[in-house]
């Protein structure tokens, strides 16, 4: 049975915060992902990769989605192209599939809606993907963590989290019981890359804001544990 880390998925975005949600999003769910702001570097590179999906967006500087497509099916590549586009128009729809694209979303969508549909369109190409092992949600309360759709509910309604919160909780649940200290969590959550890498003030203001969403009382929590000197543990206990 195959699982999400068995895929590349790259996608081809020329917005930045854009190209960042994507990544965070694919990789928390499992996937190897490789990103490109255009179409020429995209083509370069192709030769040496073996992409499993493309995620391509639209309106790119010089070529655009369509025509990136267009000639993907004439090279004879057949793995599936989605597009993204923030226009809901049925004629670059028509134009999209009729250039090859198998499946279209309208941003802005939602974590779940964009997981679902490379999901469905990866089983349709290659096969069953895993839900077991390290798929399975994490329930804790009247809470259930989705790894599938990267959503918290409480109690079947959906509790908002960032990216970064998201990250952070699932770290402590997947190490339910061990402590962290400030450092490890900024290793192991938060990307290099980031604004607030290395500065461990951050991880205390995220472990804040995160307590606000899943305590009933941050002030005396009973799941996400601060250990004096040490940091902090997530243990229902």
């Amino acid at each position: 049975m195959l699982m999400n880390s068995d895929f590349l998925i790259v996608s081809i975005e020329d917005d930045e915060s854009v190209a960042k949600g994507l990544i965070l999003t694919l990789e928390s769910s499992g996937y190897q992902v490789l990103h490109f702001s255009e179409g020429d570097s995209f083509f370069h590179k192709l030769p040496d990769l073996s992409p499993s999906l493309l995620l391509l967006d639209i309106r790119l500087p010089g070529k655009d989605g369509f025509q990136i497509c267009r000639e993907l099916r004439e090279r004879g590549e057949h793995f599936p192209v989605i597009m993204l586009t923030a226009r809901d128009d049925d004629l670059d729809k028509i134009r999209g599939l009729e250039d090859g694209a198998d499946d279209y979303i309208v941003k802005p969508y939602s974590r779940g809606e964009l997981l679902s549909r490379i999901n469905a369109r990866l089983r349709r190409s290659y096969g069953v993907l895993s839900n077991t092992g390290s798929r399975e949600d994490y329930t804790f309360g009247p809470y259930s963590l989705s790894r599938e759709g990267m959503s918290l509910k409480k109690e079947g309604r959906e509790v908002e989290l960032t990216p970064i919160e998201y990250k952070l909780l699932l770290f402590f649940l997947k190490n339910e019981g061990q402590t962290f200290g400030r450092k490890e969590l900024l290793n192991s959550v938060w990307s290099s890359e980031s604004t607030h890498y290395g500065d461990e003030r951050t991880v205390d203001v995220h472990i804040r804001h995160l307590r606000t969403k899943i305590e009933e009382s941050p002030s005396r929590p009973v799941y996400l544990k601060t250990v004096r000197g040490v940091g902090y543990c997530f243990d229902r206990s």
